[in-house]
């Protein structure tokens, strides 16, 4: 899956499709998130980021949820309680 979430991140990022390069990272990231590559997961959550901070739709939406998830990973609560929050907010 990763792979194929990477060879979708390269060809969006040719056609510059945004919002798909965000999503096909995003979804990278949360194949790491499984794995509990955590740092690899965060490297990738970022770069979405810088992606689709302008969209505000379920991309957007999917990211901060996965950066939750690495804080729940971390037992930061309070900090993934605020992601799943602004979360919601983008839907």
């Amino acid at each position: 899956a990763l792979q194929n979430y990477n060879d979708a991140a390269a060809i969006f990022s040719r056609l510059k499709n945004l919002e798909r390069h965000s999503a096909a990272l995003s979804n990278a990231a949360y194949c790491f998130i499984k794995q509990k590559r955590i740092d690899s997961a965060e490297h990738y959550i970022e770069l979405a980021i810088g992606i689709n901070k302008v969209f505000q739709n379920d991309t957007a939406a999917f990211t901060l949820m996965s950066l939750g998830e690495i804080a729940l990973l971390k037992g930061n609560f309070q900090v993934a309680e605020s992601y799943a929050v602004h979360s919601l907010k983008k839907i």
